[in-house]
């Protein structure tokens, strides 16, 4: 008896030096993430408030991306997705770090990828927003470059421009994201070569009359 008791009380001894052991590092892990949430949150609505202050949504609404997002059917304040995005960021980082606290090594091997990308997103956002601002600008720039005479023809090259400014924009956001790399290849590939056929068609087809008169007036000078 007296030993099956020893057993019994060597085991609980055993448990509670084990926890005891293991609290100060739970308590280290738990308060790495709470100030790191803190941290997290503050610097996100920090983000969020330059972001505003130096007017970047109004930026962006005049170069045309909030409506390309609305057509889409979103409505999206980039200051605001962008704080978000950076709250999330330190979270993880912090998280991470109190993972690491744990010993929980393949916890953090997993966050540390998650980390790893958000970056890749953040680069993919401001290729889109550089995208629609140029596009914007190129399609004004392409429309009065063509006068009040070619309307309809500046029309279409500033409509051709814009989107073809914008695809590009997506398919290297989409690059950066590492969605489907050999799929977005292709469909540069693809992109361009309709460009470069649509391009030669409109010039053949508008620019007939004149081939031709250049064609009849090079070969009067060769029989002469």
């Amino acid at each position: 008896m007296t030993a099956i008791l020893d057993a019994t009380r060597f085991a609980f001894e055993s448990l509670w030096m084990s926890f005891a052991d293991f609290l100060p590092v739970i308590l280290g892990a738990l308060v790495v993430f709470l100030v790191g949430w803190a941290i997290a949150i503050w610097l996100g609505r920090l983000i969020t408030l330059i972001l505003k202050t130096i007017k970047l949504d109004e930026v962006l609404e005049k170069t045309g991306l909030g409506k390309i997002l609305e057509q889409g059917g979103a409505k999206i304040e980039v200051a605001n997705w962008i704080g978000l995005l950076v709250k999330w960021f330190f979270i993880f980082v912090f998280l991470m770090a109190s993972t690491d606290i744990l010993g929980w090594s393949d916890v953090t091997g997993y966050l540390n990828t998650v980390v790893s990308y958000i970056p890749n997103v953040i680069v993919a956002a401001v290729i889109v927003i550089v995208a629609a601002w140029a596009a914007g600008v190129m399609q004004k720039i392409v429309a009065a470059a063509a006068g009040a005479g070619q309307a309809k023809a500046g029309a279409f090259a500033a409509a051709l421009t814009k989107w073809a400014i914008l695809i590009f924009g997506l398919m290297a956001a989409l690059s950066q994201l590492q969605v489907a790399p050999g799929l977005i290849q292709t469909l540069v590939t693809g992109f361009v070569a309709m460009l470069a056929i649509a391009g030669g068609l409109a010039f053949g087809l508008g620019a007939k009359d004149q081939a031709g008169k250049f064609i009849d007036t090079l070969r009067k000078e060769i029989s002469e």
